[in-house]
């Protein structure tokens, strides 16, 4: 069976002691923190992304917003 992965935000120190922050891909919270811990980097803050709730895509935002506009 196929794991989905999903993205995941981060925010860290490296081993040189500077901030950095990024994206990584990962099954799970736990690999994603997993990842990190073996590219050196200390990770505070590990968060899923979230998709968007209507893909978020422009062509969708540029239908609906005359749409909401007209009736203000």
């Amino acid at each position: 069976m196929a794991k989905t992965t999903a993205s995941f935000t981060w925010q860290g120190k490296d081993r040189h002691g500077q901030a950095r922050k990024g994206e990584i891909s990962a099954t799970s919270l736990s690999e994603a923190k997993n990842l990190l811990r073996r590219q050196g980097i200390s990770a505070n803050k590990v968060k899923r992304l979230t998709k968007p709730l209507f893909g978020g895509s422009k062509k969708l935002r540029q239908l609906i917003f005359p749409l909401f506009r007209g009736r203000l």
